[in-house]
C-alpha cells in the first residue's frame, strides 16, 4: 500500500473538506427555480409555482385525489380545485320538485312565503300548515286514523300515513335511523315534523294542529318564538283515549300514551321537538334521551 507523506495527507483532507462544504452550500442555496419536480434537489423535492419547496404543495396534503390519481404533474402544483379534489359539491341546489312547501334542502323553504300568515314563517297561504311536502287547511278538519290492517293507518284529511307499530325506548338518532329503513314493507318513511305530530292531538285546543296558541311548528326560529305556556298542553291523563290526547288506535297499538320524537329543531337548538300525548304537551328534548317513542310518517297526497 502506498504511504502518504504527512503533507500529502493534509492536502487530501483539506480537499475533501472543501468539496463537502461546497456540496452543503449548493444544497441550501435559495431559491431554486424549477419547471417540474425533477428540477429540484432532494432537500427541496417539490416544484411549487416555479420554486423548489420542502414537502407537498400547500393544500394537497401529500395526496392528489383528483382526476390524475397520482403525484402532482406540472399543471397540478397549486392547491386542489373543486373539480380536481372531487370533494366539493359546489353551491347547494334547492330541491322542491313535487313539493308545495317544506324545506328545500339548502336552508330555505319551498313555495311562496306569506308574511301575513300565522305562523309568519309558513310557506303555505293564510293559516294553512305545511305537512312535509304539501299544504293543509287544519281549521275545521276532521282528523281520524283509518286502520289499514298492515301495521299502518291513514289520516285522509291531512293526507298522512303512519306506522302505528310504535317503537319504544329510542333516542333521536335511533328513531331517525328506524324511519330511514323499511317499515311495514315500505322504504319511503321519515320522522314526522312537529307540525305533522300535532295532527295526532285530540281534544286539547292548546296544541292541536289547528291551534296557533302554541307556536311550535316547523320553521320556527328560536325558543322565544317557538314556545309559550300553551305548549304545556292539557291536564295530565284526561284525554279521550284511555286518558291520552291522541287517536284510540295509537294507544291500542302502543299500550300507553306514546311520547313521540319529531325531526324538527330550530337554529341553535340542542334537541328536537317532541309530543307527549299524555298531556298533549310539546317540549324540546336532548337528542340522547333514550326513553321516547317513534312513529314514522309518509305523505299520501
Amino acid at each position: 500500500m502506498a504511504r502518504l507523506m504527512l503533507p500529502e495527507l493534509a492536502a487530501c483532507l483539506a480537499l475533501a473538506a472543501c468539496l463537502a462544504l461546497a456540496s452543503c452550500i449548493a444544497d441550501v442555496k435559495p431559491p431554486y427555480t424549477c419547471a417540474i419536480d425533477p428540477d429540484c434537489p432532494p432537500s427541496l423535492p417539490r416544484c411549487v409555482a416555479g420554486t423548489c419547496a420542502d414537502g407537498p404543495p400547500p393544500g394537497d396534503h401529500g395526496m392528489d385525489p383528483g382526476s390524475d390519481q397520482g403525484g402532482d404533474t406540472p399543471a397540478d402544483v397549486a392547491p386542489d380545485t373543486a373539480v380536481d379534489a372531487g370533494t366539493d359539491p359546489g353551491p347547494c341546489k334547492p330541491s322542491c320538485a313535487g313539493r308545495q312547501c317544506g324545506h328545500d334542502g339548502c336552508g330555505g323553504f319551498c313555495g311562496p312565503a306569506d308574511a301575513t300568515a300565522t305562523p309568519a314563517f309558513t310557506d303555505c297561504a293564510s293559516q294553512d300548515l305545511c305537512l312535509g311536502d304539501h299544504c293543509f287547511t287544519a281549521k275545521g278538519a276532521s282528523f281520524a286514523l283509518r286502520d289499514n290492517l298492515d301495521g299502518t293507518a291513514t289520516d285522509d284529511a291531512p293526507g298522512l300515513m303512519w306506522s302505528i307499530v310504535v317503537r319504544t325506548g329510542v333516542d333521536w338518532q335511533q328513531a331517525s335511523d328506524y324511519c330511514a329503513g323499511t317499515v311495514a314493507g315500505r322504504a319511503d318513511w321519515r320522522l314526522p315534523t312537529i307540525t305533522e305530530l300535532r295532527t295526532l292531538v285530540r281534544s286539547c285546543s292548546r296544541t292541536q294542529a289547528d291551534s296557533h296558541n302554541c307556536p311550535a311548528f316547523e320553521g320556527c326560529q328560536s325558543d322565544a318564538t317557538c314556545w309559550t305556556s300553551d305548549c304545556e298542553g292539557c291536564a295530565d291523563g284526561k284525554g279521550p283515549s284511555q286518558g291520552c290526547y291522541t287517536d284510540t288506535l295509537l294507544v291500542k297499538n302502543a299500550g300507553e300514551c306514546p311520547y313521540l320524537w319529531s325531526m324538527t329543531d330550530y337554529p341553535g337548538a340542542d334537541g328536537h321537538w317532541t309530543l307527549a300525548t299524555q298531556y298533549a304537551s310539546i317540549y324540546l328534548h336532548d337528542m340522547l334521551t333514550k326513553d321516547l317513542n317513534v312513529m314514522c310518517v309518509r305523505s299520501v297526497k
